[in-house]
């Protein structure tokens, strides 16, 4: 294809990673209502863990960016903190987690798993150390690329098959589009600053390795609470 950008080339290549944590065990259950809600809880509580730590060190590229993309990066961090017209979007994934049981020091007190601890760290070293391509390739481009397609279908899933209301959907229906043009403003700082072999080769090993670390993660967190049972908590439902 002759108009193939670098983008469009390293999205073939991360697609069946995408593809493959798409349908991660963990996901499946959530997809057909067969998650326990205790251990919905404690996914909830990981994402928020590993989202709050990724919105921690978006202001550490500001001074490497260039200004059309430090301007990309402020719009994000003013969305992402509720200074935008929008609620702060940790606050709206601890609501829904109230809804699904747990309650706001539980997700402030929580502790990551080893496999989302060293997720957080691979965050850590490409927004310390790392290029802005690596960091918009590891990042936005792979990672909120896949949130993009993941999140419709586990918003679907919660209000079909754990009846979550639209307040409780909020983290998921706004992360739908906000991840979506996030994962294009990773696509354009691609495709315009990617521009030697060199930087191409790590902004390809970041999306790769980024993804490969998501799906540890998901590993570790269905390994650690997946077998997690309470009488007082039922299957693909919520109780009021």
């Amino acid at each position: 294809m002759p108009n193939e950008t670098f983008a469009d080339k390293l999205q073939k290549e991360i697609d069946p990673l995408q593809q493959r944590l798409m349908y991660h065990p963990l996901n499946q259950a959530i997809f057909t209502g067969s998650l326990p809600v205790p251990v919905l809880r404690e996914y909830a509580k990981q994402a928020y863990l590993w989202k709050r730590y990724a919105q921690d060190l978006l202001p550490v590229l500001i001074p490497k960016a260039p200004e059309d993309v430090r301007r990309l990066l402020i719009k994000n961090l003013v969305s992402e903190e509720g200074l935008g017209g929008e609620p702060p979007h940790l606050q709206l994934l601890i609501e829904f987690g109230e809804e699904i049981g747990a309650n706001a020091d539980e997700f402030y007190t929580a502790e990551p798993v080893l496999e989302v601890d060293a997720l957080c760290n691979f965050y850590a070293r490409i927004f310390y150390g790392g290029t802005i391509v690596e960091a918009a390739a590891g990042f936005n481009f792979a990672f909120e690329g896949l949130l993009a397609r993941e999140y419709p279908k586990i918003a679907e899933a919660l209000k079909k098959h754990y009846h979550i209301s639209p307040k409780g959907l909020r983290f998921w229906d706004i992360h739908i589009e906000a991840d979506a043009e996030h994962s294009g403003d990773g696509e354009m700082i691609l495709n315009k600053y990617a521009t030697t072999a060199e930087l191409r080769g790590k902004a390809r090993r970041a999306a790769l390795v980024g993804l490969e670390h998501r799906h540890v993660a998901m590993d570790g967190i269905y390994r650690r609470f997946g077998g997690m049972e309470n009488a007082g908590d039922n299957v693909g439902r919520c109780q009021s």
